[in-house]
C-alpha cells in the first residue's frame, strides 16, 4: 500500500534531482546561446569545463529517474509500478476526494491515476531510444571510462524532450494527487543568467581600449 508520507519521500527525494536537471540544462543553453552572440567570456576555459560539468550532472540525474535501473531506489519506472500494483492509504484517498470538488487539472480518483501512469509508460516507450543514450553514456562515458561509449551522443532536442518529460511525469505523478504543480523549469535562481548579466554589464560599463584618456 501507498503511503501519503512515503509518497512526500519521493517528492523530496526526487525534486532536487529534477533541480539539477533543470537547471544543467539551461546552463548549456544560456552557454550555447552566450557563445553565438559573441560574448567573448564565454569562450574561456572556465566556461568550457562548466559546459562539462553541467552536461555530466545533466545525463547522470536523467539517468537516475528515467533508466530502469535495479540499482536505483527512486525512479520513475518503480513509482509507476507501485501505483500500479500496490493500493492506496485513507490519506490519499482522502486527498483524492478534497480534489474532486476542485477545479485545478488533479486527481480526482485511482483511476485518473492509473491513466496517467499508463500514458507515462507509453511516453517512457516511445523515449526508449533515447533514454537508452542517456544510460550508455552514463555507463560508459561518465561513470567508466569506456572508448567505445565516445561513440554514443545525444543531441540538444533530445535532452530537452527528456527534460520537459521529466518535468511532466513529476507534475502528474505528485502534483496531480498534492494539487502543487511546479514551474520546474524556471531556474533563474540557481542558473548562470545573474552571472552572464554581471559580465554583460561590465563590459558595457568598461571603456574601449581606444577612448582612455592618457
Amino acid at each position: 500500500m501507498i503511503k501519503a508520507n512515503e509518497l512526500n519521500e519521493w517528492s523530496k527525494d526526487i525534486f532536487p534531482i529534477l533541480t539539477d536537471i533543470n537547471t544543467s540544462f539551461n546552463n548549456l543553453r544560456i552557454i550555447k546561446i552566450e557563445d553565438a552572440e559573441k560574448l567573448p567570456e564565454i569562450r574561456h576555459h572556465f566556461f568550457k569545463s562548466l559546459w562539462h560539468q553541467q552536461r555530466f550532472i545533466l545525463i547522470v540525474q536523467l539517468a537516475k529517474l528515467l533508466c530502469d535501473d535495479g540499482n536505483q531506489k527512486r525512479n520513475f519506472n518503480k513509482l509507476c509500478n507501485k501505483f500500479e500494483n500496490d493500493g492506496l492509504d485513507n490519506e490519499i484517498k482522502n486527498l483524492l476526494e478534497q480534489n474532486s470538488s476542485k477545479l485545478t487539472d488533479v486527481h480526482r480518483t485511482r483511476e485518473d491515476i492509473l491513466k496517467s501512469v499508463a500514458e507515462i509508460k507509453v511516453n517512457l516507450q516511445k523515449q526508449k531510444n533515447t533514454i537508452e543514450k542517456v544510460k550508455t553514456l552514463r555507463d560508459k562515458v561518465f561513470a567508466h571510462t569506456d572508448p567505445n561509449g565516445k561513440t554514443t551522443n545525444v543531441n540538444h532536442v533530445e535532452l530537452e524532450e527528456l527534460v520537459l518529460f521529466a518535468n511532466e511525469i513529476y507534475n502528474s505523478l505528485f502534483g496531480k494527487i498534492f494539487d502543487r504543480y511546479v514551474f520546474l523549469e524556471k531556474t533563474e535562481k540557481w542558473d548562470l543568467r545573474f552571472i552572464i548579466e554581471i559580465i554583460k554589464d561590465n563590459n558595457q560599463n568598461c571603456p574601449a581600449p581606444n577612448s582612455v584618456s592618457k
